[in-house]
């Protein structure tokens, strides 16, 4: 691989901050939501949908 082909992709670092926050900030809206306890049956799968979202 080349020079030019690792540095092309390469982003600031302020924005790769903005996605980190905007995926905890999601993830912590999401188990709110399910902490609420409005649907008990769906809680294990949509947390092991919002875990897999974050890796």
């Amino acid at each position: 691989m080349s020079d030019a082909t690792l540095h092309a992709t390469s982003q600031d670092p302020d924005d790769f901050v903005v996605q980190i926050a905007d995926q905890v900030e999601s993830f912590i809206v999401a188990v709110t939501e399910v902490a609420k306890g409005d649907e008990p049956d769906s809680a294990v799968p949509f947390l092991l949908l919002e875990v897999s979202q974050l890796l």
